[in-house]
């Protein structure tokens, strides 16, 4: 899918709903307070209910925390690229994953003796839940394990979105050195479905940086969308299967789209 030239019949997100956008020819336009739409959706006229899972992992009794997060599993899918990889948290570090369903889980590993928080939560259906996590050198998994019959994602979508601070040029969401919780919104989709980020719902907590977003199953183009509520620089990195595809740095509006 590309910018100028949409199929006819695609649904997209505007104003927090699903709309029709028939036959439409032209170059997007991106709305300069919210993002009034971004050109991916589902073909027909039942749009899915589109859920989202929720961790935010933090120190739970002062910080910083350092951790490895293992796995992430969610509705049949593993993803593994965060493995190996230390994280240090002073606030909360958020993990989501869209468009997934049960049975989900998250298995850390602490790299210290200081324990962490973690809340988790499938929007409309499972949570608010808590654990806290206090063995050292251990995998612990939180939530439902995953299946026998689990995969791992191919290919593993993952964004990453952090916010550099002032003296910055650039920022990585796993160092504990960037800017911990500034809200950003957003859509991310493909050819098929858009997922707006944020409080889409009732039941949603606001999303904040740092931030790792899993994609399940990406169709054809992926795209996301995110800009801070305050306008304060976000940097926005897409990787498949653990390569940098994308990458883009603004204190506006910050698009990052790769074709599969």
């Amino acid at each position: 899918m590309t910018a100028g030239a949409l199929p006819a019949n695609t649904e997209f997100m505007a104003g927090g709903s699903w709309q029709r956008w028939a036959a439409v020819q032209g170059a997007l336009v991106l709305g300069v307070v919210v993002f009034s739409f971004w050109a991916c959706g589902e073909s027909g006229s039942n749009p899915p209910n589109l859920p989202e899972i929720q961790f935010e992992i933090l120190p739970q009794v002062g910080g910083p925390i350092r951790f490895e997060v293992v796995e992430v599993h969610a509705g049949g899918w593993v993803f593994r690229s965060l493995a190996g990889r230390e994280i240090v948290a002073t606030a909360p570090f958020q993990i989501y994953v869209e468009n997934a369903a049960s049975p989900f889980g998250l298995t850390l590993r602490l790299l210290d003796s200081t324990p962490a928080l973690v809340r988790y939560r499938l929007t409309g259906a499972v949570g608010p839940a808590a654990v806290v996590v206090e063995e050292a050198g251990v995998p612990v998994t939180v939530g439902a394990p995953a299946t026998a019959a689990a995969l791992p994602a191919r290919p593993e979508a993952r964004v990453d979105v952090c916010a550099p601070r002032e003296s910055e040029r650039g920022c990585s969401p796993f160092d504990g050195q960037s800017t911990f919780g500034v809200v950003f919104s957003g859509t991310i989709g493909d050819t098929q479905i858009t997922r707006a980020l944020g409080r889409a719902s009732s039941d949603e907590t606001s999303t904040t940086t740092p931030a790792v977003i899993f994609f399940p199953d990406p169709q054809d183009t992926l795209a996301v969308i995110v800009r801070a509520v305050d306008s304060r620089r976000l940097q926005l990195q897409l990787w498949l299967d653990g390569r940098l595809v994308g990458s883009s740095l603004g204190s506006g509006t910050v698009v990052v789209r790769k074709d599969l």
